[in-house]
Order: C-alpha cells, then sequence, then structure tokens
C-alpha cells in the first residue's frame, strides 16, 4: 500500500477511501475495515474486500446510518468531541497471503461556509484561531520532540483557542496527527516566496502540491492557505 486518502461525506453519511500500491499482482484484493472504539466496546462498522485494478481502489463506503442526529453526533469529529474512526487495510494476493497490513484512521466531518458563517458539520460553528508561528526557542522551527509537538497544542486548547492558523508553515505531521486525536482545528498554509518569479512559481506549485497530497486525510486541516 503505496498512497492512502480519505474523502468523508456527511451529507451522504459516507466515507470514500482512495489506494494505491506498488504491487502489482494479478487479482490482489484489498480489504478495509472501520470501526470504532476499542477493545470490548468496538464496534465494526464497515468491512468489505474490493478487487484492485491498475494498482488503484477507489470506493464510496457507506456507513450505517441511525437517522438521528443525537446518534449521529458520536460518530462526528469535531473539537469539543474529536471522534476517529479507526481503519485496518490488508492487500492480499489471489492465494489469501497477507502483502500488507495498515493502520489508519478518518475523522467524519464536514466543512464550509455560509454567507459570513463558518459551517462545522452542517453548523455554525465560532472560530478562535491563535496565530502560531511554529517557532520553538531551542530549535528553530523543528519541534525539540515529539512530546513537545503534543504539549503545544495541549497549551493552545487550555488558552481556550479551538484552531491554529500555522503562519507560513508547512508544520509536521505529527503535530497534525495530535490536531486530530485532541480536536485543534489548523489552517494549513504555505511559506511566501520573496519574489515572484519562474523559478518560485515551480517550487511553489511542487511543494503545495506534495503539501496536499502528504496532509489531505487529516480531519482537524479545515483551511489551505496557498498565499
Amino acid at each position: 500500500i503505496e498512497r492512502l486518502h480519505w474523502f468523508p461525506n456527511v451529507e451522504q453519511w459516507q466515507i470514500g477511501a482512495e489506494v494505491q500500491t506498488s504491487a502489482e499482482l494479478p487479482d490482489m484484493r484489498l480489504d478495509i475495515e472501520l470501526s470504532l472504539g476499542n477493545g470490548l466496546d468496538r464496534t465494526i462498522l464497515s468491512d468489505d474486500t474490493y478487487a484492485v485494478r491498475d494498482r488503484e481502489v477507489r470506493r464510496v463506503i457507506q456507513l450505517p446510518d441511525p437517522g438521528i442526529d443525537d446518534a449521529r453526533n458520536d460518530l462526528l469529529w469535531s473539537p469539543e468531541s474529536p471522534t476517529l474512526i479507526q481503519a485496518r487495510l490488508r492487500l492480499l494476493a489471489a492465494d489469501g497471503t497477507i502483502l500488507d497490513d495498515v493502520q489508519s484512521y478518518v475523522g467524519l466531518r464536514s466543512v464550509g461556509t455560509d454567507g459570513d458563517r463558518f459551517m462545522l458539520n452542517g453548523r455554525p460553528f465560532t472560530l478562535r484561531l491563535v496565530l502560531d508561528q511554529g517557532y520553538w526557542p531551542e530549535s528553530g522551527l523543528t519541534a525539540p520532540s515529539p512530546e513537545a509537538l503534543k504539549r503545544d497544542i495541549e497549551l493552545t486548547l487550555a488558552m481556550g483557542f479551538n484552531g491554529a492558523r500555522k503562519h507560513q508553515k508547512i508544520e509536521d505531521p505529527r503535530y497534525l496527527y495530535w490536531a486530530d486525536r485532541l480536536g485543534l482545528l489548523v489552517w494549513e498554509e504555505l511559506p511566501s516566496a520573496y519574489r515572484f518569479t519562474r523559478d518560485a512559481v515551480s517550487r511553489l506549485t511542487r511543494t503545495w502540491t506534495a503539501a496536499i497530497e502528504r496532509d489531505l486525510s487529516h480531519p482537524c486541516i479545515v483551511a489551505w492557505v496557498p498565499f
């Protein structure tokens, strides 16, 4: 399994999955299991197997819909309730041999605007964002430790913010992981070029494309700021 992207759809109560493999063997299959909770409280939401064609699988997974908002809220991702749906993907050869086994997660949430209001999961949501430069006194733009990234988000939340605009910085994936887990909205932002040149355009396009490719599936990211 070389690449994995998730595309949640709250209105249709679906999760899209796009998977690309590096292997190209005949009659490969991909098993995708989605679940909620752990241990005895674990609930299987979906478990299906799909044929791999041209090293790709593109499927829409229909979740069981309770049809009641109170029950639906238990599955939605938000800063107040950062619920993550656990995912397990197993790539299978024709004889059932497991070629790869990957753990992942997806947040079921939608973002949008209605007039001058920011909408999260179809409802108005008040943004309280800190402008986060992402610098560290002892190490510049690189966090001194993985624990420091988690602590930075905990302090942001403790001060009453529910989001961070990462000012002209594409943040470490581990920061985005803890933002997903702890419930912090993130604006991902590309650093500005010093001058407008052909090289700047080329570099910006390559870097921004790679950043979106890498970070697309994080539920914490609610805005992309290329300029």
